[in-house]
């Protein structure tokens, strides 16, 4: 087991070698059964709870995002089918190390800049953008909704919505 995290909705999820398993107090339940991921040719690279405790799953195949109940595919089209499939191997030229999203969308920073996911779309933003480093280290959002981008070399971003502000660090 690689990665334990506990969700908002008290289920404890572990990665590992085979692939993610679930467990709800009761039983375990191994996601490959709930995802429609094949684990097998697509192990769980990187799991992250976001601020509202649901977990975000990174695999080759999709970026999942667990409601509760099952797993959704991020973005998706109104039937659940993803509508950007080529947006997981995009991500993953650049791990995964923070997220912060809530129910419906989310900010996905990695070691290659940082990827805003919403409902039906991805958009990448880079230092071209003016973020102060592709390599993201921390996210936040403050309470007027702006978005603080910690980079690893290049100090802070700030998002207000349109446009990056860069405070060296």
């Amino acid at each position: 087991v690689y990665e334990i995290h506990v969700d908002v909705f008290g289920n404890v999820w572990l990665q590992g070698g085979r692939g993610l398993t679930r467990f709800d107090g009761v039983r375990f339940h191994d996601a490959p059964a709930e995802s429609g991921v094949d684990f097998e040719e697509s192990p769980a690279a990187s799991i992250h709870l976001d601020r509202d405790g649901n977990p975000w799953l990174f695999v080759d195949q999709a970026v999942l995002r667990y409601t509760g109940r099952r797993f959704g595919m991020m973005p998706s089209d109104n039937l659940g089918k993803s509508v950007a499939p080529s947006v997981p191997a995009v991500i993953e030229t650049g791990s995964v190390t923070a997220v912060l999203g809530d129910s419906v969308n989310g900010w996905v920073g990695t070691t290659n800049g940082l990827y805003r996911v919403e409902a039906s779309r991805v958009t990448h933003h880079s230092r071209a953008d003016g973020l102060a480093d592709d390599h993201i280290s921390a996210l936040f959002e403050d309470d007027e909704e702006n978005l603080w981008v910690g980079t690893a070399g290049g100090g802070v971003s700030l998002y207000d919505g349109g446009q990056f502000a860069t405070f060296a660090g």
